[in-house]
């Protein structure tokens, strides 16, 4: 896959915010702060989102999805890099990684090659 990293990344603080029930351990949407804060901010951000996608796609750029934004970034590196990397730095599951590579890979966005080490 002829993909790069770039160098400059921003130092992210660990772990993430998660709003989780009362007693228990697994996350909910529906609290007040997702109601009232992230509730007013998912529309605008949707909107964005959607705004993107469709100038994408009026630009000839078919089929990339907000899934594709961050793997792109990574593939748009100058040094090569391996699916085990690109699925750490997009911070998902290396199927996840996978899946969307070979989409990208079938619209002509990226290229394999092999590993030459």
């Amino acid at each position: 896959m002829a993909t790069g990293l770039t160098s400059s990344r921003r130092a992210r603080p660990k772990g993430r915010a998660v709003a989780r029930r009362a007693g228990g351990s697994q996350p909910t949407t529906d609290t007040p702060f997702s109601r009232g804060l992230l509730g007013l901010l998912r529309a605008p951000f949707r909107a964005m989102v959607h705004h993107i996608e469709d100038e994408l796609a009026a630009a000839g750029y078919e089929g990339i999805r907000r899934a594709h934004f961050r793997l792109l970034r990574i593939a748009g590196g100058e040094k090569p890099c391996n699916l085990t990397l690109v699925a750490k730095q997009a911070q998902v599951t290396k199927q996840s990684a996978q899946y969307l590579i070979d989409h990208l890979e079938e619209q002509g966005y990226i290229e394999r090659v092999p590993d030459p080490a």
